[in-house]
């Protein structure tokens, strides 16, 4: 997994800075494939998930809640705590 993660989260970082700003439902959407499209691949590497959804989706959300920095748009979908260290747009806010 983290070597799916190595290679989409840049862009994906990308998208939540650029697009975030005006289309946050949308990006939810997009986000929401990814999940789905990281749950098919479980299904077909791992055999205890092939037919599986349900018990898919809740090893997908034990790995978000163990590793919450694993995927970027974690923080973004699912509010885990990565996401409220007051970043804005690729810059950390001072209080």
């Amino acid at each position: 997994m983290e070597s799916i993660a190595g290679r989409i989260n840049a862009t994906v970082r990308g998208w939540i800075d650029y697009y975030g700003a005006f289309f946050k439902s949308e990006l939810k959407r997009v986000f929401r494939s990814i999940d789905e499209h990281l749950i098919r691949w479980m299904m077909r590497k791992y055999k205890r998930f092939r037919g599986h959804w349900r018990r898919s989706w809740r090893w997908l959300g034990s790995i978000a809640r163990q590793n919450s920095g694993l995927f970027v748009h974690w923080e973004f979908l699912y509010g885990l705590p990565l996401f409220n260290t007051q970043r804005l747009h690729g810059k950390s806010r001072v209080s």
